[in-house]
């Protein structure tokens, strides 16, 4: 089954998988061991491109209609949730295996971090970092190490430890330029934006996110160029700029639109609330506000929906703080559960100061 080129309905069920990683590796089984697991590894990216496509449309992706097993986003849910430790248990077999470099291990962990981090697995998530530095310090892939540095600093940044994110940002950025990777280089430019941003240093952020937009949009990479325009935005309020804010934040939700992605526009709207909450547009705040709260009911993310109840909870905190006192306590329990402390403690001193204690 693991030698055909049509093997059947049974070659990737877990027990052929298994047999596919744990071959004894004696040179009559070795052909037969790297060739499944070959197939294994493309298979698995097969089914995560399908996944990615299913829950996290771009581009052509967002404006074509499904067809494949993944016609719903439940069922793209599901298939990765029962799949999960058997794509992490694959990983750590592929980076152990002779043959990794011809596995496509670096394809296989793009597609997967963005699940990841969609799905709030920021363990896997850091496993999935670390299993890339591994592979690329065993066979010298600058690309793979672009990428884990990016990963770890994305997981560092989420825990709040932003010394070590920024030092796996700059790294990756680094990395990603000397490879000629626009893409690469503008998410870690824009991963490192986000990491001054944390740090209280705006204008550094401002000026990371300001290369990471150019990059993306010289590459026509809308979602990333959204997703960027949107983070400007919100450093460019941080600094006392809203005019220039709201012109960053417009742009990535125009193009969130065009994209049609849920996640896009989730992220502009709440910001566009917290930009109209800073200039006294209170009715507007409020208004987007709800609107992020709706649209993070209806995705996998718990940490998107913990940013929407904090948003809410922190414009409601003036006139409304009976309401404000609940969303920001929901929001506390999330941050908390998702691990990420530094939200949970800014979450848990709002609604403190809104029952004056």
């Amino acid at each position: 089954m693991l030698g055909s080129s049509a093997p059947g309905r049974y070659a990737f069920h877990p027990l052929m998988r298994g047999y596919a990683q744990g071959l004894p590796r004696t040179p009559a089984d070795k052909a037969l061991w790297s060739r499944g697991l070959r197939d294994l590894f493309q298979h698995e990216i097969s089914r995560l491109q399908l996944v990615s496509n299913a829950l996290l449309p771009d581009g052509v992706a967002a404006t074509m209609a499904r067809s494949g097993p993944f016609t719903c986003e439940e069922a793209a849910l599901n298939w990765l949730g029962d799949e999960l430790p058997l794509l992490m248990d694959t990983l750590r077999h592929g980076v152990a295996s002779d043959d990794a470099s011809d596995l496509g291990l670096t394809a296989f962990c793009e597609l997967l971090q963005r699940l990841l981090v969609l799905t709030d697995h920021w363990e896997h998530l850091r496993l999935c970092g670390e299993s890339l530095i591994e592979f690329s310090e065993l066979h010298g892939d600058e690309a793979a190490a672009s990428l884990g540095n990016r990963v770890l600093g994305s997981v560092f940044l989420h825990h709040g430890e932003l010394r070590a994110a920024r030092r796996h940002a700059t790294r990756s950025r680094d990395l990603a330029h000397r490879l000629g990777d626009k893409v690469g280089e503008a998410n870690a430019l824009s991963l490192l934006g986000q990491v001054h941003g944390a740090e209280g240093s705006p204008d550094r952020a401002v000026r990371c996110l300001v290369e990471a937009v150019e990059l993306f949009h010289s590459v026509d990479h809308l979602a990333g160029e959204s997703l960027t325009c949107s983070y400007l935005g919100e450093q460019y309020l941080d600094a006392g700029r809203p005019r220039e804010a709201l012109r960053y934040l417009r742009r990535g939700k125009r193009l969130a639109d065009k994209l049609r992605s849920a996640d896009l526009v989730f992220v502009a709207i709440r910001l566009l609330s917290a930009l109209h909450c800073t200039v006294g547009a209170t009715e507007l705040a409020v208004l987007h506000g709800k609107r992020a709260l709706e649209l993070s009911a209806g995705r996998p993310s718990r940490h998107n929906r913990a940013k929407a109840l904090l948003q809410l909870g922190l414009v409601l905190r003036g006139e409304r703080r009976a309401e404000a006192v609940g969303y920001l306590m929901d929001a506390y329990a999330l941050f908390r559960e998702v691990g990420d402390h530094r939200r949970a403690d800014l979450a848990l001193a709002e609604h403190d100061a809104c029952l004056g204690c």
